[in-house]
């Protein structure tokens, strides 16, 4: 238990975290309801209104947080923590990803003033999409994560952002399919006062094998929506995403946490020309992030389990008329993360 587990140079050693059966929090925000979900449809979101809310009308707040992934924490105590033998067991419990979901949702709902929205960068549960013999299982993980953030406020939307385990790492038609029948379509745009969101799904950058015409429908639509950023004259352009070009540095080395540098750097750069200058993503369970010239990669750990010592928390982000600022919401109990390594 003493030895170190790594990635390359990256530290995979796991924050031992109380483990407890499920064991959700009650109150009156939702009440359990499933309507709060935002489902993308024909590439944007209804819940937005897009005339409307192209105006600046004055700064606000939004959330931002990844990887629930509902099932992760059991099978990675499972297999003692090795994450290359992860095969999604037939038996896993995910009770602790929904009481850490339902802490989220207790903090976010406090926040005033109130968030216009949640955007959830990926990986929802842990079972796999093309998993005939998990059918079952990831139906289960679903109800139980949507019935979780059910109890957030009415009038803050969640937008789906799709991730690795929602479509598979190497996605096909009928996964990708699957996705847009679960969550909405798996890249979207919506403005928000002024301020252009673009959803990407980083699946198509990571490997796109088996979905040529998907991604290729995926590369003309945010070439589109990258022109019309700079002709809108929106305040400020944020992207989401789940995989991040990097953890650090622009120029690192790949590994299975951040894009391929082939590609990294050419995107990288588009986007920059564009206007970009924030991007938001998840899926390396730790906190990390840099800057590739003015665009900022942030990258948030992750809302269920930990793969470094940050424990659970998600992003509040504040934007105002010139910048764009965030901080974390730490929403689990003193005492619950122990800051101890295996």
């Amino acid at each position: 238990l003493a030895v170190p587990r790594t990635f390359g140079d990256r530290d995979l050693r796991p924050v031992i975290v109380k483990f407890r059966k499920m064991a959700t929090t009650s109150g009156p925000e939702g009440q359990g309801r499933e309507g709060v979900w935002a489902k993308a449809a024909g590439n944007t979101l209804s819940q937005f209104d897009t005339e409307e809310e192209r105006r600046w009308t004055g700064g606000f707040t939004f959330v931002q947080g990844a990887d629930p992934q509902l099932g992760l924490f059991d099978d990675y105590m499972k297999h003692d923590k090795n994450l290359g033998v992860l095969a999604v067991s037939d038996d896993l419990e995910w009770g602790e990803e929904v009481r850490r979901v339902g802490l989220c949702v207790d903090a976010v709902n406090k926040l005033r003033p109130r968030p216009r929205f949640f955007a959830v960068c990926g990986d929802f549960v842990h079972a796999w999409p093309a998993n005939v013999k998990g059918g079952q299982q990831r139906d289960a993980q679903l109800s139980d994560l949507r019935r979780a953030f059910g109890r957030l406020h009415a009038d803050i939307a969640i937008v789906c952002v799709c991730g690795n385990h929602d479509v598979g790492n190497s996605p096909t038609p009928e996964t990708v399919r699957k996705y847009r029948d679960e969550f909405g379509d798996d890249f979207f745009s919506f403005w928000c006062a002024g301020v252009k969101f673009i959803v990407v799904n980083s699946q198509y950058y990571h490997d796109d094998g088996r979905v040529p015409a998907e991604s290729g429908e995926h590369a003309a639509w945010l070439d589109r929506e990258l022109a019309e950023i700079e002709s809108s004259g929106c305040r400020h352009a944020v992207v989401f995403q789940h995989i991040p070009w990097f953890l650090e540095t622009p120029d690192e080395d790949d590994t299975y946490f951040s894009i391929r540098k082939e590609r990294r750097l050419e995107m990288l750069e588009k986007l920059r020309l564009a206007g970009v200058r924030k991007v938001f993503a998840g899926h390396y369970h730790r906190e990390a992030g840099g800057f590739y010239k003015e665009l900022e990669q942030v990258v948030t750990t992750a809302i269920g389990c930990q793969i470094g010592p940050d424990g659970p928390s998600v992003k509040l982000v504040s934007v105002c008329e010139d910048d764009i600022t965030h901080s974390n919401i730490h929403f689990m109990p003193d005492g619950e993360c122990i800051k101890e390594h295996l």
